[in-house]
């Protein structure tokens, strides 16, 4: 009963870790918004920036879909050493990126000490799915070429 009870204890580790480790090794590289999921990125940039700033939050309002192009443009870089570089029209900014010890938030941390929790839903080489907290939304990610 022992040795079957420290097999059942080992095969927890090792399959917490290897996923852990996959979904770090997954994530690794460019990303952006699948084309699907910009309506919802819009809505939860605008509900970011209205936090900030109400009015600048109404005026991205009035421009909708046009919006859109400039989802579009910006990419997520998760790298190795932990950084997420975001590049938008503006230029890039760095963040610090990690997966939680328990394998169901992507935690990020910008360059203020501010954190943001994404609860991971998947990620997979040609798709990172996350759900949003603050907005309770789901976005895909897509590899961006």
């Amino acid at each position: 009963m022992q040795k079957i009870s420290k097999l059942m204890i080992g095969f927890f580790l090792l399959t917490a870790f290897t996923v852990a480790g996959d979904f770090g090794k997954d994530i690794i590289g460019k990303w952006k918004v699948d084309d699907a999921s910009l309506p919802t990125a819009r809505k939860n940039m605008i509900e970011r920036v209205r936090k900030m700033s109400p009015d600048q939050a109404t005026q991205m309002e009035a421009y909708g879909e046009q919006l859109d192009m400039f989802i579009k443009t910006i990419t997520f870089e998760y790298k190795t050493d932990g950084t997420l570089e975001v590049v938008t029209p503006q230029g890039p900014q760095s963040i610090k990126w990690s997966i939680s010890a328990d394998n169901k938030y992507l935690v990020k941390v910008g360059p203020d000490g501010s954190e943001n929790k994404d609860s991971i839903i998947d990620i997979k080489k040609d798709k990172v799915t996350l759900f949003d907290l603050s907005t309770k939304t789901k976005v895909d990610y897509v590899p961006a070429q």
